[in-house]
């Protein structure tokens, strides 16, 4: 039923049906660990926008993080608290979001985790008028993403031409995105080549 509902949910992008199958082990399985990954898998798939499956999907998390904890399984706990954080990010809720990529950036080792854990605190930085420390935290986001192979370049300094055009430093914001013009035109993607 795992197996199943990554298929659909990954490959597929059959949600629905995917959240069937980790319902099935949720109502049957009788592991701790089973029923802490079917949680998190289900809160994966849930909308974000939608506050009763935001809210569904932090409870989900919530009690598959302390499963997780009980069970000495860090790298599950950080990915637990990554999602949290997105969830509470997503609800508007920027103090337990902070608060949840902060916790993240001590649990998680995959350094792509760590961008995105940097580059969020940077968006909420952003959002709430803090141009010096969301430019900081996407500075370190780029820097960890070089180590990473730079997976998220374009998009992470999309983000970081935002903060220059907001800091009035705009000639820093064109200098930025003509660089940028310049790697999707050497490695073109549709969706980097939209941002650039």
């Amino acid at each position: 039923h795992d197996k199943l509902g990554y298929a659909y949910g990954r490959l597929l992008k059959d949600d629905q049906t995917a959240i069937e199958y980790y319902r099935f082990i949720l109502l049957n399985s009788t592991s701790e660990l089973e029923l802490a990954q079917a949680r998190v898998n289900v809160a994966l798939l849930l909308d974000a926008d939608r506050s009763a499956q935001n809210d569904t999907a932090l409870y989900y998390l919530q009690e598959a993080r302390k499963v997780f904890e009980a069970n000495n399984r860090q790298s599950k706990v950080g990915i637990a608290t990554l999602n949290i954080g997105r969830f509470y990010r997503e609800a508007g809720k920027f103090d337990e979001a902070i608060e949840a990529y902060t916790k993240a950036l001590n649990q998680v080792v995959d350094l792509s985790h760590q961008v995105q854990c940097h580059e969020y605190l940077g968006y909420i930085a952003y959002r709430q008028g803090r141009y010096d420390e969301a430019y900081h935290s996407l500075q370190t986001a780029l820097a960890v993403d070089a180590e990473n192979g730079g997976p998220r370049n374009v998009y992470l300094n999309t983000k970081l031409g935002e903060v220059y055009t907001v800091q009035g430093r705009s000639e820093f914001s064109l200098a930025l995105c003509d660089s940028m013009r310049r790697n999707v035109e050497n490695a073109p993607s549709l969706s980097n080549y939209g941002r650039a």
